[in-house]
């Protein structure tokens, strides 16, 4: 089993007695900025166009500190990334990925609130505002290529800052929409030069890695 795995695998069982509490479901968009990889395209005969844009969609439980507004939501994921369009093929890779979405409720710190769910209580901003922090990895599933027939995988780490704020829609839904800036430790595409026809070192096949997300979570509590 790999590492990815183990860490998804454990992410469920400790959440095993908690999925009762409240589940989430996570759609959202990421713009993507690979700088090496962009240059790379430009030194492509193929003329391929580089797109930044990545979807996913996750699930997620919570829990909470006893005392203190400070909320965590594990979650796992998939994201697809259509990377190069190209005349004769597409250069699309996947990934799954776990990570722990850390909520600070700022304006409501110390508020004896059970859940993160609520309807039309006010003030609702302060209740609902939050600053976040992020921390995952991902398991890259990049496609074949000639030195590479089967495809390569990289596990790679993230890290980010965002904010977001929880709406009550009623007792049992909250909806959650929030932005986020996420580093991605230097993923490498092997075979990537070769699928884009270009000669070169494969250390130019790493990239360091940014993007900005925007998602959408639902919360349901049970």
């Amino acid at each position: 089993m790999n590492y990815i795995n183990k860490l998804l695998l454990t992410i469920l069982l400790i959440g095993a007695g908690k999925l009762s509490a409240q589940i989430g479901i996570r759609l959202h968009h990421q713009s993507l900025n690979a700088r090496s990889w962009e240059a790379l395209a430009d030194m492509s005969p193929n003329d391929p166009a580089y797109s930044s844009s990545v979807f996913g969609v996750g699930l997620d439980y919570w829990f909470r500190l006893e005392n203190y507004r400070v909320e965590f939501f594990p979650e796992i994921g998939y994201t697809t990334h259509t990377a190069f369009k190209q005349s004769s093929q597409n250069l699309t890779y996947s990934s799954y990925y776990a990570r722990v979405n850390t909520h600070f409720y700022v304006l409501d710190f110390e508020a004896d609130c059970k859940c993160p769910t609520f309807s039309n209580q006010s003030p609702w901003f302060s209740k609902g505002f939050f600053l976040m922090a992020v921390a995952g990895a991902a398991m890259q599933n990049y496609p074949s290529s000639i030195p590479f027939p089967d495809g390569s995988s990289q596990i790679i780490f993230q890290a980010g800052l965002g904010a977001g704020i929880d709406i009550g829609i009623i007792d049992l839904i909250t909806l959650t929409p929030y932005v986020s800036y996420l580093y991605h430790i230097t993923p490498h595409w092997e075979g990537l030069a070769s699928s884009l026809q270009i000669e070169t070192e494969s250390a130019r096949e790493k990239s360091t890695m940014t993007s900005v997300q925007a998602g959408l979570r639902v919360g349901f509590r049970f």
